[in-house]
This record gives C-alpha cells, structure tokens and sequence, in this order.
C-alpha cells in the first residue's frame, strides 16, 4: 500500500518513524510519501530521519484540493493520513472522496490523525 501523510510536523514524523521502526512488520507499506507545505522538513523525514528507500518527499498545500489530487495521483495513494487538525482541511477531503469522480476511489481511506476520526470510502466515522 502507498501512503500519504500530510503534515512533517510531530505527528506525520512519529508515524512515519513508527512505520520505519516496525521493520519486515510493516512491509505492507511499500511507499510512504512525506508531504508538507515545507518541503525541505518533508525532505529531512524522509531521507534523513527515516532513510530514503520507500520514504518519499513531497510538497503540497493542504488547503488546495487540486494539489492534494494531483499528489494521490501521482504516487498511486491508497491511504492519505492527514496530520492536521483543521476543519478546512477535512472539507477538502471529503470533497474529494465523495464529489470527484476522477478521484474517488484512488484512495481508499484518510485517516485524521489524532483526531479519533476516520474517513472510509465516503463515510466519516468515528473510531
């Protein structure tokens, strides 16, 4: 599976090194983008922090639903993790998943991290 996960700050960089850490566990990852409005903190993630190889560095503007399109495009996203916290933000997502044809169903879950929510093929739950 391919993730994505928006936000480099302390959440996006504890998942991304909990993944790193798990080892063979976690093999079902087979690529793991970064994203960040910054990408040179995306960039220190990914390659510094958690080595390269199936960590990637990505910029994107969260508040933008056509970057964040074009970034599941482009790396074949299965799962988007969102790592902030915003209302705004979460809209887009939605938008996405349920409105855009061309994007729904190119990724299958978005998981709002700390948030207790879960957004699943067109649901939003509560975990």
């Amino acid at each position: 599976m391919k993730i994505l996960i928006i936000g480099a700050g302390g959440v996006g960089t504890s998942m991304a090194t909990i993944i790193k850490r798990a080892g063979k566990e976690a093999d079902w990852a087979t690529k793991i983008v970064m994203a960040d409005y910054n990408f040179d903190r995306a960039k220190e993630v990914a390659e510094h922090i958690c080595g390269g190889g199936r960590f990637v560095a990505e910029k994107i503007n969260a508040q933008d639903a056509a970057n964040i399109e074009a970034v599941i495009k482009k790396h074949g996203i299965d799962i988007c993790n969102e790592c902030r916290r915003t209302t705004l933000q979460r809209m887009y997502f939605r938008y996405l998943l349920q409105n855009r044809s061309d994007v729904h169903g190119c990724c299958n879950d978005i998981i709002f991290a700390g948030s207790g929510k879960a957004f699943r093929k067109g649901k939003y739950q509560a975990w």
